[in-house]
C-alpha cells in the first residue's frame, strides 16, 4: 500500500495464499508434498488500470494428486475391504496419477488383515506411490481365525502360543507375535488353496 503497487507476487511458499486483496503467493504449480495449503495451482492476475482491484483467478496445473487419508478396519470382514478402500482411495481413473498417504486403525481379525494387505498391494499397483502407517492398527486373531488354524495340530499350537504373546509379552513381543500369526495365517490359507 506504501509503495501504490498494483499486485505484488510473493514466492516460496507451496501453497496457494491470499496475503492481501493485492498480495497473494501463488504457490507451486505441482504439489511436492502432502500439504493442505492449496498447492498444485498458478494465478492468473490481471491489471485493468492503475491502483484498480486486480482481478486474481486460480488455476488448476497439478498433474499429481497428493491425498491422506484414514481408514478405522474394526468390525470390519474380509469383504468390506475392497469397498472401505474404494471409498477412500482417488477414483480408479485418477489412481495412475495419485500419491497416497493411509492411515490405518481400529482392530482386524487375521483374515481381515490378509484382505487389507491383498488390498494394499493392488492399491500399491495402481497408486504412483501408497505410503502405509500402520501403527494404529492391532491385528488380533478371533475364533474363527484360530479356527481355520487348526486343522493341522501343530498349527494351531502355535497360533495358541503366538495368540497369548501377542496379549501377554512386551510390546515387542506383542508385535512380533502379532505379525507371526499374520505370516502363519497366510501360509496357512495358501497351503489351502494350493490343496
Amino acid at each position: 500500500e506504501r509503495a501504490q503497487l498494483d499486485y505484488l507476487a510473493l514466492g516460496d511458499w507451496h501453497g496457494t495464499v491470499e496475503i492481501a486483496a493485492r498480495t497473494w503467493y501463488a504457490g507451486t504449480p505441482e504439489p511436492d508434498r502432502f500439504a493442505t495449503n492449496e498447492p498444485g495451482h498458478a494465478l492468473l492476475v490481471e491489471l485493468t488500470a492503475p491502483r484498480a482491484p486486480a482481478r486474481i483467478e486460480r488455476i488448476a496445473t497439478a498433474q499429481y494428486r497428493w491425498q491422506a487419508v484414514d481408514l478405522d478396519v474394526t468390525g470390519l470382514v474380509p469383504g468390506d475391504i475392497d469397498v472401505a478402500m474404494d471409498r477412500i482411495l482417488p477414483p480408479p481413473a485418477e489412481r495412475h496419477r495419485s500419491l497416497v498417504r493411509l492411515r490405518l486403525g481400529g482392530i482386524a481379525g487375521l483374515a481381515t488383515r490378509a484382505a487389507i494387505d491383498a488390498a494394499l498391494e493392488r492399491a500399491a499397483g495402481e497408486l504412483v506411490w501408497v505410503d502405509v502407517i500402520e501403527d494404529g492398527l492391532a491385528t488380533e486373531p478371533d475364533e474363527r481365525d484360530l479356527a481355520s488354524l487348526a486343522d493341522v495340530p501343530a498349527t494351531a499350537v502355535a497360533a495358541r502360543t503366538l495368540q497369548d504373546a501377542a496379549a501377554t509379552g512386551s510390546d515387542e513381543e506383542r508385535a512380533t507375535a502379532r505379525l507371526a500369526l499374520r505370516y502363519l495365517y497366510a501360509e496357512a490359507q495358501a497351503l489351502d488353496r494350493r490343496a
